[in-house]
């Protein structure tokens, strides 16, 4: 039984330590209207992206996926004229070195306490010597620091999403959202990005929002 529940131990250990998180700072602004889970909203890049980029239309599926789970019906806009349009836009810096430093504390004797002595006496005739050792014991502990440091690249990433009114060409929601972290690969960390986006959908926030999700390839 106790090798069952250290196994389990072990795979909760491997769990957390193979995750790790996106941090991102949140501002949403909302004007939607009471019924906009009525609205049907289409997927349009922005006047400098390229729509036939598969790296645009991959993260344009994942905006319509959530716009779903929100409760929006999705349409292609040359089928039918929807009454919004989504955008998503994004970017990553080149990323900058941090370095970090840390005390590494020093082990060692740090006094003695108690301990014995032991000898041997020698008599010749009415002489007598006496030769003695005393050993103390030690006690051990931290005698001082050392610093070490350490270094990680640090990158910036972007993302906002804009819902348009087709109508009034105006923005009904808009939101964006600004991460750090070590991931330079924006494509591992879109969908939690996006997650982070919709946070207070559909009202107006701000703030940070943290989410948590397996690393496997940053």
């Amino acid at each position: 039984m106790k090798v069952r529940k250290y196994i389990v131990l072990l795979l909760v250990l491997a769990g957390i330590a193979a995750c790790t998180k996106v941090t991102g700072e949140l501002q949403s602004f909302s004007a939607l209207p009471i019924n906009w889970h009525s609205k049907t909203v289409a997927i349009a890049p922005y006047q400098d992206q390229n729509s036939k980029s598969l790296e645009w239309r991959s993260y344009a599926g994942k905006l319509e996926a959530k716009l779903k789970v929100l409760g929006f019906r999705t349409v292609s806009g040359k089928s039918q004229r929807p009454d919004y349009i989504a955008f998503i836009g994004w970017g990553i810096d080149r990323g900058s070195t941090v370095t970090s430093s840390y005390s590494i504390p020093q082990w060692g004797v740090t006094g003695y306490s108690g301990g014995y002595t032991s000898g041997v006496i020698n008599t010749f005739g009415n002489t007598a010597t006496y030769t003695g050792t005393t050993t103390l014991t030690p006690q051990y502990g931290i005698t001082g620091y050392s610093t070490g440091t350490t270094s990680r690249r640090k990158y910036t990433r972007s993302l906002s999403i804009d819902i348009r009114d087709i109508d009034s060409g105006d923005n009904v929601w808009e939101g964006k959202v600004v991460s750090a972290g070590s991931c330079g690969v924006i494509a591992e960390v879109i969908d939690e990005m996006i997650e982070i986006a919709f946070s207070e959908f559909p009202h107006s926030g701000s703030g940070r929002h943290r989410i948590h999700f397996a690393d496997a390839d940053c």
